[in-house]
């Protein structure tokens, strides 16, 4: 008979568990009588937002009017693959997605590449960026639990091509 009076609450530290991963505990009651059967439970630790973009840097594109983000992936993805990437850019004081920044959206294939990349870092080119004028650009990475937080970086924007001062 099973009653409060003979019952056994444990609790277990769980900050070792990693989020996105699936782990399993088994059971098991012991007696006078020997070794029961064991009662399996698993429990998925739910993945959480990945880190933001390491290493951001910004260099002058090819042609006038042109900046260049380059970033490294996100050292931590949360426990679940990286989808894509956040891209703005603002003016410096104002929230990256206030109704007059740029935005835009880069894709991750399943491996977590993309086809604007590279080597290992991952690039996106802005093309008839306004001259002259103080910038802040933006980066964040997203994955099933949603977007993390992001790697940010101050620009003077100059006016002649190769100038760039960050």
């Amino acid at each position: 008979t099973l009653s409060a009076a003979n019952t056994v609450s444990i609790s277990v530290p769980t900050e070792f568990l990693q989020p996105g991963q699936i782990y399993i505990f088994t059971v098991i009651a012991l007696n006078s009588a020997g070794t029961g059967p064991g009662s399996e439970s698993s429990i998925t630790i739910a993945p959480t937002i990945p880190s933001a973009p390491e290493n951001l840097l910004i260099s002058a594109g090819a042609s006038n009017g042109e900046i260049v983000l380059t970033w490294d992936a996100s050292a931590d993805n949360g426990g679940s693959p990286i989808t894509g990437y956040s891209v703005w850019a603002f003016e410096p004081g104002l929230a990256r997605d206030n109704p007059l920044a740029r935005h835009w959206e880069i894709a991750v294939t399943e491996s977590g590449a993309c086809s604007l990349c590279s080597g290992s870092q991952f690039v996106h080119a802005i093309k008839d960026f306004e001259q002259g004028k103080d910038s802040a650009f933006a980066v964040a990475a997203q994955n099933v639990a949603g977007e993390g937080p992001s790697s940010q970086i101050l620009l003077d924007v100059p006016t002649a091509l190769g100038e760039i001062t960050v």
